[in-house]
């Protein structure tokens, strides 16, 4: 019976860290997923029990990409049809980590080190000197475990790997399946190695005996809430640029269809610096195009400033043609068309591979999806369904199936059988 516990209780183990690994997907998206995927196949090799961690890991990992694959498989096809594109400068970091690591820096900083070519959002990996120091500590004090190694070799290779971002620029403008924008990024992660080795440090103040006269475990809480106080106080600040403006005094005109697109980002000016406003403009009714797109389509829709534009759905050449629109939603559009000749009816929203329109796969005009009409009426309706969803749903619903069988299997279960065998209740000791 104990040993049936214990196996339960890993069991329940290895199925949340499964459920916390597709949470990191599912939150954090494709870049945080593949970025981190190094770490997650090298980090078992550095434990004492590698065939156990390689084992628990790989299935582990297996669950998770399997709970993920509802979104993982359609995020996959996307990319492969939207490959990622070189569009961001990268800079020097190695002569500015004081700045990078230690610089209280507020986000949108500007030419803080040379070549930046963007916010401060791009380099600012501050760490503080706290945990810098509790990081430097616990390498120092376990320079020789493999561990704490290999989290030393992960923050140096990151800060290299960052500081080399514009001799490596053309080698990932070679490499367009690879999500990747600015190399620089890179640098971020070189705290998370050193905020592990911190605690490494944090662990040696608690339990080292020299500091038992003055109360070692109260040291370690001072320290605790040194670095906390640190990393808010600037965190406090950061997250309040994100709430400074007040409500907008002349509201966004609603838009005049139901989808319209619209090449303003409507600036508010607040304490001498220009913000967008594209949240207000899309409650408003409007599809924005502030933003880049690094993992997506071109914007090739006609904008509702376009002279000549017909709104939502537009002909080639029939200018006489009337539409009437019946529903919509995000990703499905109906309308009643009566054309007068032979024509094509253009939705304007960008194409990609998953666009239907009565049921058949839509063709690509200008990079928009469309369909061919003959004269007269007609019930159009477009429909857009991500490639792989539906085989991502599927193997989505076969793990969450399999897990509950699983923990339904494993779990100790009544003598049906009245004590004629049939049941799992009973349990030799050896078992």
């Amino acid at each position: 019976t104990a040993y049936r516990s214990s196996q339960r209780k890993r069991l329940i183990a290895l199925l949340v860290l499964a459920l916390l690994l597709a949470l990191i997907f599912f939150q954090g998206g494709i870049y945080l997923l593949m970025y981190m995927a190094g770490a997650f196949i090298a980090l078992p090799f550095f434990v004492k029990q590698k065939k156990r961690a390689l084992v628990t890991s790989s299935i582990a990992g297996f669950i998770a990409l399997g709970l993920s694959a509802v979104k993982l498989i359609p995020v996959a096809l996307w990319i492969r049809q939207f490959q990622d594109t070189a569009y961001a400068s990268s800079a020097y970091t190695l002569l500015n980590l004081h700045d990078i690591f230690l610089g209280r820096i507020l986000y949108g900083a500007e030419n803080i080190i040379p070549n930046q070519g963007g916010g401060w959002h791009e380099y600012g990996a501050y760490i503080g000197p706290v945990i810098l120091f509790l990081a430097i500590l616990g390498f120092i004090i376990r320079r020789k475990h493999r561990i704490a190694q290999a989290l030393f070799i992960s923050a140096v290779c990151a800060v290299l790997v960052s500081s080399l971002g514009p001799y490596l620029k053309p080698i990932f403008d070679q490499l367009s399946f690879i999500p990747r924008s600015n190399i620089s990024r890179v640098i971020l992660f070189a705290v998370i190695p050193l905020s592990l080795l911190a605690g490494f440090g944090l662990d040696y103040i608690q339990k080292k005996r020299i500091f038992k006269p003055f109360g070692f475990e109260l040291i370690a809480l001072i320290f605790l809430a040194l670095a906390s106080i640190d990393i808010m106080s600037l965190a406090y600040p950061l997250a309040s640029q994100a709430f400074v403006l007040p409500h907008v005094s002349k509201p966004i005109p609603k838009a005049l269809y139901p989808i319209a697109y619209s090449p303003y980002d409507y600036k508010t000016r607040h304490a001498g610096v220009d913000y967008t406003r594209s949240y207000e403009a899309t409650l408003a009714g409007y599809g924005t195009m502030s933003y880049c797109s690094v993992l997506g389509p071109n914007p090739a829709v006609e904008i509702s400033t376009d002279e000549g534009n017909k709104g939502i759905l537009s002909f080639d050449n029939d200018k006489k043609a009337t539409l009437e629109l019946l529903s919509w939603s995000p990703n499905k559009v109906r309308a009643s068309v009566t054309t007068t000749q032979k024509t094509s009816i253009v939705l304007n929203a960008n194409y990609a591979k998953g666009w239907f329109i009565n049921g058949e796969p839509a063709k690509e005009i200008a990079n928009r999806p469309s369909i061919s009409l003959e004269a007269g009426e007609t019930l159009v309706e477009f429909k857009y369904i991500p490639p792989g969803l539906w085989v991502g749903i599927a193997v989505s619903l076969i793990t969450i199936v399999g897990i509950i069988g699983t923990l339904v299997r494993r779990s100790p279960l009544p003598n049906w059988g009245e004590g004629k065998g049939e049941g799992n209740a009973t349990i030799s000791s050896k078992e």
